[in-house]
């Protein structure tokens, strides 16, 4: 339990509050961490016959003479749950330090009982995500893998939708805050799943079988907790509903969406998608030669592809696209005019404007992957 990692994190708490050294022995009387690094590794007797005793020991220059490793001062037994696993130690002058001892000691049991809890929790999550990689990898269903579910607290008879969430290449620190964040932000009466998926994405399984549940508000209130830890927009694909053991079209869906979202449109529903699904299924070499002969003479001008971006989201209307640019209107229609001179496209038939999104949405793809 009292790992040379924890004592270390134990010293370097709990060190600038003493000027004294301090040592932390684990259960075989070893000195695993102490501010004297050149005291690590040594056997304290000292320590043995406390753990022995189970009582704060006072180390006298008696002490000193007939115990190796040991020095002036004060060694108490350490406890997690009712049983002695180590000693802290104080070097010193007893009465100097005695009154310091009861409190760093509480201290260190205080962070010995965090950190078992939290290695609790990790294990329970690293529970999970292996049981959702199984569940959405699973042909069919078995006793094994109900059993499995049991201890887990998931429930296998409700229908689910899958909230795939990406968090910006945030680091570990902060996906771990997003994560408990949602964790301890679900209602008792759901059986909600959420899980670490990858560096930096989370999926939140959804149990949609309350009847007043309402989507829309339930993914805007997951994404305002996620942006509570972020400075840079977080991105949701949200999947369709349906039944568990079809789970994975969910995922899949809600990958689908994730690849859809963008940073005007960073909530995404596998519904709303239509020629997005079929790019889906256009591999990637096809995707780059349409690409090529769409937009190749305009990818090292951003901001022509930046006008026409606006000019579709607001379904062509000069006007508005005009305004969210903070242009005049005349300069957009100068950019798109500058815009089908070098593409030969013409933006006035139908065709074309199909063939613009599909080479559009490809290339935001190809943009994103060449960032990751």
């Amino acid at each position: 339990m009292l790992k040379p990692q924890l004592a270390q994190r134990i010293i370097h708490e709990v060190g600038h509050l003493l000027h004294e050294q301090i040592i932390v022995v684990n259960s075989e009387g070893l000195i695993i961490a102490s501010t004297d690094l050149n005291r690590k590794g040594q056997f304290h007797a000292g320590a043995k016959y406390t753990m022995s005793t189970k009582l704060t020991q006072i180390m006298t220059q008696e002490d000193v003479k007939r115990w190796p490793g040991v020095k002036a001062g004060i060694n108490l037994p350490i406890f997690f749950q009712k049983e002695v696993i180590g000693v802290i130690g104080i070097t010193g002058q007893a009465e100097q330090v005695e009154p310091k001892g009861e409190i760093l000691k509480k201290m260190t049991e205080l962070m010995i009982q965090e950190s078992y809890y939290q290695e609790e929790i990790d294990y329970h999550a690293r529970s999970l995500e292996a049981f959702v990689f199984d569940w959405l990898n699973q042909k069919e269903r078995n006793d094994v893998f109900i059993h499995r579910a049991i201890p887990l607290n998931i429930c296998l008879d409700i229908e689910r939708q899958i909230l795939y969430i990406d968090l910006n290449e945030s680091t570990q620190q902060v996906v771990r805050s997003i994560w408990e964040d949602i964790m301890n932000g679900i209602p008792s009466y759901r059986n909600d799943i959420v899980i670490r998926w990858g560096s930096s994405h989370l999926l939140l399984i959804l149990d949609v079988s309350n009847k007043g549940f309402s989507l829309k508000d339930e993914v805007d209130h997951v994404y305002h907790r996620v942006m509570k830890h972020l400075d840079r927009p977080a991105r949701i694909g949200v999947g369709s509903v349906v039944p568990p053991e079809k789970l994975v079209k969910s995922f899949q869906g809600a990958e689908r969406a994730l690849h859809a979202t963008s940073e005007n449109e960073p909530i995404v529903f596998d519904e709303s998608l239509t020629l997005e699904m079929i790019a889906e299924d256009v591999s990637p070499d096809t995707k780059q030669l349409f690409i090529d002969r769409t937009l190749a003479s305009i990818l090292d001008k951003p901001e022509l592809i930046h006008a026409i971006k606006v000019l579709i989201m607001h379904d062509f209307s000069y006007k508005e696209a005009s305004t969210d640019l903070h242009i005049h209107t005349n300069t957009l229609h100068y950019r798109v005019k500058k815009f089908e001179e070098l593409t030969g496209l013409n933006l006035k038939q139908l065709k074309t404007k199909v063939i613009l999104y599909m080479g559009l949405l490809f290339l935001d793809e190809h943009t994103k992957r060449r960032s990751l």
